[in-house]
């Protein structure tokens, strides 16, 4: 009998060749056993340790995944100020206390971007676009993306004012819509024509690409890290996420090919004007016959939009719960449009959006935990802890509950920032785009989140225009924060009723 399993690369066609494959798989458990038995260990506790019998950590995985705010009050409240491990569900993590935060924000031997290889495992198919070279998409935000935000401004209003009206319409009765999706999609175009430039940013084939390419990624992790690292690779061939991550990759190539081609033969003309987009960006930072473009551009695309997406409606749906706060901040916007048009001046001046946004991010930050390092080389902290190479380290976000650092910290409060900002010594440490040991949604730290100013650009302007030209109001009930594992998401599926106002001031003249 012949037994084909042709999808997966093998063809067993005897009993013995059925031998040989569970003699291999033994082998590559047990050298994966074996590296596990003989690696230098952490002097870190570990919380919730594996039985006596229990040889997977497959049990303290999913409780991390469905259980991670649990997870981190109780291993916090067991190791109070203290270094501990604990089983995330990608993997075991050495959670540090906030006094090591100084000692550890600007450490080269803790390195963010070993921390997300290691959170996108290579053996995992439909992954590629987050294993770009290590560093290139920071360098392209540093060098590009926050460099000349001010020549930004114009074409994100005008994308967004175009967005706006095909999305929400210019219908007066009011109408419903899901928040997230809308705002995704908003998010996703009007990001895209920074990257892409005016063609593939209209593009429905891109934007559906670069709005689903992310989540399927980190489904498929989802779905593969529960398995023995050996068996990934092989198992990932048949996980649905990750097959359609893989599908979305050949798509995206379908979408770019001919801009890329096109762009390559105008380069080869003297009269050559470069683009001021990420296209141009990334082709100038790449090293020839290692980065790919396509990669590179899904990669960008999928750290800046969905993060974006996940802050701005999560501050939507805050103010549609507060709706006293949209009088004062139409007022304030109107103002400072008026003084200085679509300049980035006027985005810092709006002080009193800048805070409601920082206040809905420190309710909901991307997730339960920040600053994800992967340790590059043997650490010891001053407390004495070691931290072997290959240790994952990361530090709770719990603060921004903290009575000491704020009043009522389960309350949101949009001016709270507003107000601090009027302290003395607090005008920039108050800002949204600012971080800190207090609040570290961004990071902090020489690795802090280098397209955070981009970030807080978009999230402006798509409020600004929603609020000066809609009514908003909660459909039927309130926002609900999703989790999953230490990740934070904004109601996926919350609606909102909206219809078309007039706006006090004329934003297209602006």
């Amino acid at each position: 009998m012949t037994l084909s399993l042709a999808e997966m690369g093998v063809v067993v066609t005897s009993q013995k060749g059925a031998h040989y494959n569970a003699l291999l798989l033994l082998l590559l458990i047990s050298i994966a056993t074996f590296r596990a038995l003989t690696k230098p260990k952490t002097t870190a506790p570990i919380f919730d340790p594996p039985g006596f019998f229990e040889f997977s950590a497959t049990r303290r995985k999913k409780q991390a995944l469905h259980g991670g705010q649990s997870l981190l009050k109780r291993s916090e409240k067991a190791y109070p100020g203290n270094c501990f491990r604990i089983m995330a569900d990608f993997g075991e993590v050495t959670m540090l206390p906030l006094k090591y935060v100084n000692e550890v924000r600007n450490d080269e031997r803790f390195d963010l971007g070993g921390w997300s290889l290691h959170s996108f495992p290579e053996n995992v198919r439909g992954l590629d676009a987050f294993r770009s070279r290590k560093g290139q998409i920071a360098e392209v935000s540093k060098r590009h993306l926050t460099k000349h935000l001010n020549t930004y401004t114009q074409p994100l209003n005008e994308e967004t004012a175009l967005a706006l009206c095909e999305t929400l319409t210019e219908d007066q009765d009011w109408h419903t819509i899901n928040l997230k999706h809308v705002v995704l999609h908003l998010t996703t175009r009007i990001s895209s024509r920074v990257f892409l430039g005016k063609e593939l940013c209209r593009n429905e084939a891109w934007l559906k690409v670069s709005r689903e390419y992310a989540v399927a990624a980190f489904l498929a992790v989802r779905q593969a890290v529960i398995w023995p690292p050996p068996l990934r690779g092989l198992i990932s061939r048949f996980l649905p996420w990750s097959r359609r991550a893989v599908s979305l990759i050949e798509e995206a190539r379908r979408c770019m090919a001919p801009v890329l081609e096109r762009r390559q033969h105008e380069r080869a003309s003297e009269n050559y004007i470069p683009y001021n987009d990420a296209i141009e960006w990334l082709e100038a930072s790449s090293i020839p016959g290692k980065d790919d473009p396509v990669l590179a551009q899904l990669a960008l695309s999928a750290l800046a939009i969905h993060t974006t997406a996940d802050l701005l409606s999560q501050a939507v749906g805050d103010l549609a719960v507060h709706h006293d706060f949209f009088e004062p901040l139409r007022d304030e916007i109107t103002e400072c449009l008026v003084q200085d048009g679509w300049e980035r001046k006027s985005l810092y001046n709006m002080k009193l959006l800048d805070s409601c946004i920082k206040e809905s991010q420190r309710m909901k930050p991307l997730a339960m935990i920040s600053m994800g390092r992967h340790v590059e080389t043997d650490v010891t902290l001053s407390d004495g802890t070691f931290l072997p190479k290959g240790s994952l380290t990361a530090f709770s976000c719990q603060q921004r509950w903290d009575h000491t650092l704020y009043s009522n910290p389960f309350q949101w409060d949009g001016a709270r920032f507003f107000k601090k900002r009027q302290e003395k010594g607090q005008e920039r440490t108050a800002q949204l785009v600012a971080t800190s040991p207090d609040n570290m949604a961004f990071g902090y730290g020489r690795q802090a989140c280098p397209g955070r100013f981009f970030a807080a650009s978009v999230t402006k302007i798509v409020l600004a225009h929603l609020l000066l030209k809609y009514d908003v109001r909660l459909h039927d009930r309130e926002p609900q924060t999703t989790a999953l594992g230490f990740a934070l998401s904004s109601d996926a599926t919350v609606k909102v009723d909206v219809r078309r106002r007039r706006e006090g001031v004329d934003l297209a003249s602006m």
